[in-house]
């Protein structure tokens, strides 16, 4: 048994000293908060609501397409990986990117977040400028009514005051996204790694050991004699 525990304590030496040489990939993480677009009705949606809509976001901050738009922003520097997650059950997002280098991670991180900002804002307007057309062509229609004005001027006043309301939403825009926590890299710890190694170390040297037995046990038996033990 001498011979096959020299192997896997080698291997297992021999995995944790690649494990501990071995750099991680650096990271960045960023938090922001995400918060529904305001309401042009002024009513703030419940926490259910908020909740859904913050892990929803979480899943468009995660997508390809941002990633995309992060990687171009920045001159096509690869993300090894992009990871988005709702801190627990608040409106706060972190974001988290892995990249070949530590700069890159940085840069990836801010491209990433004012891409998914640039997206707010874009379809915060197109969403407006949707609702002004649809209330616009209802006064027009309304204008063109031959029903007499006692019907039709309450409707009238209420699709003026709504378009009113739409216009002062689109003026006085707040979609910016807060940054609670600015990127910046996180060192990580090179131990996890290292133990996996050293676990496969065990395990290939244990494997060595075995078949080297077995090819000393053949080579050095006769026919019909047993097998010996290693001791």
């Amino acid at each position: 048994m001498l011979p096959l525990l020299i192997c896997i304590l080698i291997g297992a030496e021999v995995g944790l000293g690649l494990g501990l040489l071995s750099a991680p990939d650096p990271q960045a993480t960023a938090r922001i908060q995400v918060v529904p677009d305001p309401s042009v009705s002024g009513n703030l949606p419940d926490t259910s609501q908020a909740n859904r809509f913050v892990q929803g976001e979480v899943l468009k901050i995660s997508g390809d397409d941002l990633q995309e738009q992060a990687q171009n922003a920045v001159g096509g520097a690869p993300a090894l990986s992009i990871t988005a997650t709702q801190v627990e059950s608040t409106d706060v997002v972190e974001v988290t990117v892995v990249a070949s280098t530590a700069d890159e991670a940085v840069q990836l991180t801010q491209a990433l977040i004012q891409a998914y900002a640039d997206g707010r804002e874009q379809a915060f307007d197109q969403g407006i400028d949707a609702s002004l057309a649809v209330v616009n062509g209802q006064l027009t229609s309304l204008a063109k009514s031959s029903a007499p004005r006692s019907d039709t001027g309450l409707e009238y006043t209420r699709l003026l005051a709504q378009r009113n309301g739409l216009q002062l939403a689109r003026d006085s825009r707040q979609t910016a996204v807060p940054v609670i926590l600015r990127p910046r890299v996180v060192e990580q710890s090179r131990w996890p790694t290292a133990v996996r190694d050293a676990f496969v170390g065990l395990v290939l040297g244990g494997l060595l050991g075995l078949v080297l037995k077995l090819l000393v046990d053949r080579s050095s038996r006769r026919p019909g004699e047993a097998p010996r033990s290693w001791s």
